[in-house]
């Protein structure tokens, strides 16, 4: 159904924009609207596939507990990072930082609407708040690496240790509540 939908999208994409390439004069806008008409139908298609996959409860639970252990690991990872920070030169920080985080942030990048779905967009915001500060520091301690500020990454590190283990505290109390509701 996801392919056939992503199909149908591309291929009304393309008839549309092919029909408005020819002559104004004579547009043919009957087929332009045929053509608007199969990708509206694919898009509605790949969009019913996604609500779908987003609130079926076997993903839901494998999402929330990759979201759980990427973030654990984030934590984990920073405070290692914060412990060894007087040892490592400036410009090695961006390299550390793309080692030790990047796959984790994707993941739960990937991942963090199941937070929503399982437990509401209150604790959505609570959660992704902190976590797109820590996120956004750690963007921040990149640049003042690859620039030479070591006092500047070092303490953006520390507040970025600060905004992890917040959103992970703010995420172990949501799961908490969301195993509680589901064990009844």
């Amino acid at each position: 159904m996801l392919l056939l939908g992503y199909m149908l999208l591309i291929i009304g994409a393309l008839a549309a924009a092919f029909t408005t390439s020819l002559d104004p004069a004579t547009l043919p806008w009957g087929y332009y609207a045929v053509a608007m008409v199969v990708g509206a139908v694919g898009l509605v298609m790949v969009k019913r596939h996604q609500h779908l996959v987003a609130h079926d409860p076997e993903q839901l639970e494998e999402n929330l507990g990759q979201l759980n252990d990427a973030l654990g690991r984030i934590v984990m990872e920073a405070e290692q990072l914060v412990d060894r920070r007087h040892e490592l030169p400036v410009h090695e920080y961006r390299f550390e930082i793309d080692r030790l985080f990047r796959a984790d942030l994707n993941q739960f990048a990937e991942a963090r609407y199941s937070i929503r779905h399982s437990c509401g967009v209150q604790v959505f915001a609570d959660v992704m708040s902190p976590f797109a500060a820590g996120e956004r520091y750690i963007n921040r301690i990149w640049s003042a690496s690859a620039d030479g500020y070591l006092e500047e990454a070092n303490t953006y590190l520390v507040r970025a240790l600060e905004q992890f283990r917040e959103a992970r505290a703010k995420l172990t109390a949501a799961l908490a509540t969301v195993a509680v509701k589901t064990s009844y």
